[in-house]
């Protein structure tokens, strides 16, 4: 009778704390550096399923075991071999956030700022959006192919619109109603 090592993994925490911005309706298909780590098992018995306690601050892919923080806070990511013996270790999530989309509504710059403080946020700047198409490979979904006010101001003293859907800017001359609403929030 051949004798199996036991099922492990580091047992330490994994701190994942680079900058991201998703939507909190749909999974990251596309994790950016510092967003997820991969942590292997050894020994047990081949093949591993890996999942979490915590799905609302962990996406972890079932085969790979990369964890993806999907929610600030922490949990656990459980690796299970095929005889059912489990191990696990202890994940911390930071820096994770959400643009929360007010539709395609067009509002001015005093709506904007007052529904941003109102939700306890802030504007998202132009960088914000790109991170999230980054996290989506370019398609955030659920925007209005419109532009939204971002906090980035250009020369001539007003700020910038952002379409989420490709980045692309506009600059407004004035605050009239020509933006819509997206409000950056921690998660």
């Amino acid at each position: 009778r051949v004798l199996l090592p036991p099922l492990t993994i580091a047992p330490t925490n994994v701190t994942i704390s680079g900058y991201l911005v998703r939507r909190t309706d749909r999974a990251v298909t596309h994790p950016h550096a510092g967003t997820h780590a991969t942590r292997v098992a050894t020994g047990g018995v081949p093949p591993y399923r890996y999942s979490t306690d915590t799905p609302q601050r962990l996406q972890v892919d079932a085969s790979s075991g990369r964890v993806i923080g999907i929610r600030n806070g922490s949990g656990r990511v459980i690796v299970t071999d095929s005889r059912g013996s489990t191990a696990s270790y202890p994940v911390t999530i930071q820096n994770v956030w959400y643009i929360a989309n007010y539709g395609g509504a067009r509002h001015n710059l005093a709506t904007m700022n007052a529904t941003a403080n109102n939700a306890g946020g802030k504007m998202p700047r132009i960088s914000d959006y790109g991170n999230m198409r980054t996290a989506y490979a370019g398609d955030p979904g659920g925007y209005a192919n419109d532009y939204y006010w971002v906090e980035d101001t250009h020369a001539w003293g007003s700020h910038w619109l952002c379409r989420p859907t490709d980045g692309v800017t506009f600059g407004s001359n004035d605050n009239r109603g020509v933006g819509c609403i997206g409000v950056l929030l921690r998660t």
